[in-house]
């Protein structure tokens, strides 16, 4: 992020099937909802839990939550997959 505090991104997964981003991103954003701050609103950021939590706890953490979760109905349709090729495409 690039704002009040940037940061450089960290990476928690090299390689994530097109078709489980849904419940992948419902998993980072379920631990956030869980751990992240409420005391401040420039601190309220995932960036933020990150740089203070460690992205090897972090990426613990989503990893856990979305073992729960891969195997639910949260699986993009592949026109959707398309649609946001497209839509990221030079």
């Amino acid at each position: 992020g690039q704002g009040r505090a940037p940061m450089i991104a960290k990476k928690i997964r090299d390689f994530l099937p097109e078709a489980d981003l849904l419940s992948y991103c419902t998993a980072i954003l379920r631990v956030y909802n869980l751990y992240g701050r409420r005391d401040n609103k420039y601190k309220a950021r995932i960036k933020i839990l990150v740089h203070e939590t460690g992205v090897e706890e972090i990426t613990r953490q989503v990893e856990a939550e979305w073992q729960e979760l891969k195997d639910a109905d949260l699986k993009l349709p592949e026109a959707d997959i398309r649609a946001i090729d497209a839509y990221f495409a030079p």
